[in-house]
């Protein structure tokens, strides 16, 4: 964790980090669901890795997205 304020929530992930993904109901990767149907099948998570380079994640509190700087 960099910063934990009231106004922002920043994290940094190494690769390397263990992390949860999201993944669809059976457990198959997200990516792997045509589009048509890609953002309303039912969800889950699952424990993972973080791979690749490192990121710099930026979420403020009840705010319905995030910015992720890699």
């Amino acid at each position: 964790v960099v910063q934990d304020t009231d106004e922002l929530l920043a994290v940094w992930m190494a690769p390397g980090t263990e992390c949860v993904r999201p993944v669809l109901a059976d457990g198959t990767q997200v990516h792997a669901e045509p589009l048509a149907t890609r953002y309303t099948a039912p969800r889950t998570t699952a424990r993972s890795t973080w791979f690749g380079s490192g990121v710099l994640k930026l979420a403020a509190p009840g705010d319905p997205w995030s910015v992720w700087l890699f």
